[in-house]
């Protein structure tokens, strides 16, 4: 009777043993496949984002997914892992925030009120939170905290900026206003930055002069002292953002 009951530990044991293992690999293939698809949309948002609010949107629920996947498997997966003992998503949630912020500065003009600051708070902090809950934060490893830190800085901001312009449907307030001067802005040489700026007068809520990122067909067809339409919206938001049209 007594051997039988240690042949049935020892059987229990070993099918818990293979459970585990087969857990550990599934959510290492989960990883993995996760890891590649938020590869391919970050390169996507970086070097052709279009369509444009389709792409962006995907970029922005891969980075989350990352967070969400680290919440979820937290005894197994990682952010960043040195010796690789763990599964990690740190890359491309990494990559995806960067390129979320990218889009964010480049392709819209956002006042950045109290109102902004307050969801970058709302945003920012629980993040924070729940990533030193899970023991995923490395007070001592600098490097560390400087990448997961400004990836959270990253996808907040961005994704704040993102959400309230591109689905804002608020009817325009429109204010004319002259150009005073052109610029174009170039920086870096392995990955070249090209901003077409254009600086207007005051008017309406802005109330010194100020830079309007513009396309390069935009910027080709005007010239300095031309008057333009000044179009501020309210954001979905809340959030006002604005842009020029003729």
């Amino acid at each position: 009777m007594g051997k039988k009951v240690k042949k049935q530990d020892v059987k229990s044991t070993a099918n818990r043993r293979m459970e585990v293992v087969h857990k550990k690999n599934g959510i290492e293939k989960m990883v993995h496949f996760y890891n590649f698809i938020g590869t391919i949309v970050g390169f996507w948002v970086l070097l052709y984002p279009n369509p444009y609010k389709i792409v962006i949107t995907i970029s922005i629920i891969v980075a989350l997914m990352g967070f969400i996947i680290m919440f979820i498997f937290n005894k197994s997966v990682e952010f960043i892992t040195q010796d690789k003992s763990r599964p990690s998503v740190g890359a491309p949630v990494i990559l995806n925030s960067a390129a979320i912020w990218g889009i964010a500065i480049f392709h819209s003009n956002t006042i950045y009120s109290y109102l902004f600051w307050t969801y970058f708070i709302i945003c920012f902090a629980p993040l924070v939170l729940l990533m030193a809950v899970l023991k995923k934060i490395n007070y001592k490893n600098i490097p560390f905290l400087i990448f997961i830190l400004l990836s959270i800085t990253s996808f907040s901001m961005g994704t704040i900026t993102i959400i309230n312009h591109l689905y804002d449907n608020t009817t325009p307030a429109i204010y004319y206003t002259s150009i005073v001067k052109k610029n174009i802005y170039e920086s870096g040489s392995k990955y070249h930055v090209k901003l077409h700026e254009i600086w207007v007068l005051p008017r309406g809520p802005l109330e010194r002069k100020t830079k309007v990122v513009v396309s390069q067909e935009f910027y080709d067809a005007v010239y300095d002292d031309q008057r333009v339409e000044l179009c501020i919206q309210s954001g979905l938001l809340g959030i006002k953002w604005y842009y020029l049209q003729f």
